[in-house]
């Protein structure tokens, strides 16, 4: 995975910050930054800290604070349950229009 094209490696970019790559896309991003300025800039920007300050202050957040998780996952459900009542309506909506138009058209008698 040596020398890859800059296309590839900002492929990879995000998921290099996020830290989900595998360790040999790992090192090809991090060999190609040293000496490419163009992705190195690219990963500054995608990292307002360094990667690993970000690792260790999600780790540390969520330890920290497990109330914040609690909480996040209550608006999560509620907002999941939004989605679906959302979902449920759009698909009644959508059959009422389709019965109406096939009632119009004759096609259901």
């Amino acid at each position: 995975m040596n020398n890859l094209p800059c296309e590839m490696i900002q492929d990879l970019l995000p998921l290099y910050v996020d830290g989900v790559v595998g360790e040999e896309a790992k090192q090809a991003v991090e060999d190609h930054v040293k000496n490419c300025a163009a992705c190195r800039q690219m990963l500054a920007d995608m990292s307002d800290t360094g990667i690993e300050e970000m690792a260790d202050a999600s780790v540390s957040d969520t330890a920290s604070d497990p109330q914040k998780k609690i909480d996040f996952m209550k608006k999560n459900r509620l907002m999941m349950k939004r989605i679906r009542l959302a979902s449920s309506l759009c698909a009644i909506a959508f059959m009422t229009i389709a019965i109406g138009s096939m009632l119009v058209l004759g096609i259901l008698q």
